[in-house]
């Protein structure tokens, strides 16, 4: 039994003996052929299905076209609305009716989600000339420049258009908010909560609707000192600028104060003994109340002639730095002409070393022009 069994296995494995190389690429050849067939069978539903749905498709196209832009519109808006529930999007139309943010039609595709990133957004319009200029601003997430005029509008439109705002604000009893964190911002909380008492304030009194949609704008401010006294004689008051004169260093706060112009240029004291700091510090106080209120404040140095002419150039310079460590939300309202080594560029180089003879005497017609 087992010679004949030895005897068999030649037989058995005959054909593995005698294969080729060729049969080998034969029956490779026949496998990459089955794998393309398998392969086929897998598009070949898919192909068809595509064949089928084409007139379908081409049937129910939508000529986008045809379509009116302001259905567009309100469909792209409410897709964003969904995907984004706690974000606004403003652009493409004037939402912010009565509010000059938007006044001039689009001016890109801004979003915010809370007052005071819609503030921010509202203050960089308000108090920009170059529409270019704002844009790049109003995008510029890192770019911090709030007033007090922008938080009251962004509260009135929240308050129109939320309604938890709109019950928080009517259940208010009128005490002030303490907010528990800046928000990330890194901004000072003294200064939001501030701002955000303002606008609380401001919101339960008044309502968006009776904004005034175009407010006049308003004249510029120059402040003068007191030897500038004879400029109104000299000179027929213009319809598109004020002028007001201080007699002491005090008085400029409550001009700012009583004035509701958006531009104030103001022009140090002309003195020979130079304030005191504590007359200098009230003053960076109210430079920096007007800067929240919306007010831009450009500071000039005197003319030159009085003994407390450097004093008091340099003391100016001090007086604003000290304002914008205040007002860190609108610092960019406070702008100094008064570079810190004196140039021959400067306002007060023009009209000579000594254009008067003391500081109790009134510049002349011919220093004024």
């Amino acid at each position: 039994m087992v010679l004949q069994n030895t005897m068999a296995e030649p037989s058995r494995y005959e054909d593995e003996l005698l294969r080729t190389p060729e049969d080998d690429e034969m029956i490779d050849e026949n496998v990459e052929q089955l794998r393309h067939e398998v392969e086929n069978l897998g598009q070949k539903p898919r192909e068809d299905v595509i064949k089928r749905t084409a007139p379908l498709r081409d049937a129910i196209a939508i000529d986008f076209e045809s379509i009116a832009p302001e259905v567009l519109r309100e469909f792209a808006e409410r897709k964003l609305r969904e995907r984004s529930r706690n974000a606004t999007i403003i652009g493409h139309r004037e939402i912010l009716q009565g509010c000059s943010a938007i006044s001039s039609g689009t001016i890109g595709h801004l979003r915010f989600d809370t007052v005071f990133s819609l503030a921010r957004l509202i203050s960089i319009y308000d108090h920009g000339r170059c529409l270019e200029r704002k844009r790049l601003l109003m995008m510029d997430a890192k770019y911090v420049f709030i007033t007090l005029s922008g938080v009251r509008k962004a509260f009135l439109y929240f308050k129109k258009c939320c309604d938890h705002i709109l019950r928080g604000l009517a259940t208010h009893d009128g005490s002030s908010l303490a907010l528990p964190h800046d928000g990330g911002t890194g901004l000072p909380i003294e200064e939001l909560n501030d701002a955000n008492n303002e606008g609380v304030r401001f919101a339960k009194s008044n309502d968006w609707d009776e904004m005034e949609a175009n407010e006049e704008p308003s004249k510029p401010l120059i402040i003068l000192p007191e030897s500038f006294s004879m400029v109104d004689v000299f000179f027929k008051a213009q319809p598109t600028v004020r002028r007001q004169i201080y007699h002491e260093l005090s008085e400029i706060g409550g001009i700012l104060d009583r004035s509701e112009s958006q531009c104030c240029v103001i022009v140090g004291p002309t003195t020979d003994v130079p304030p005191s700091k504590r007359e200098w510090c009230k003053l960076a106080s109210s430079l920096a109340a007007a800067a929240r209120n919306g007010m831009k404040i450009i500071v000039l140095a005197p003319p030159r002639g009085d003994k407390a002419y450097e004093r008091n150039r340099i003391d100016m310079n001090e007086a604003l730095e000290l304002a914008k460590s205040v007002a860190v939300l609108a610092k960019q309202n406070l702008i100094s002409c008064i570079p810190l080594i004196e140039s021959s560029t400067e306002q007060s180089h023009g009209p000579g070393a000594r254009p008067r003879s003391s500081s109790n005497e009134n510049y002349s017609k011919e220093f004024h022009l």
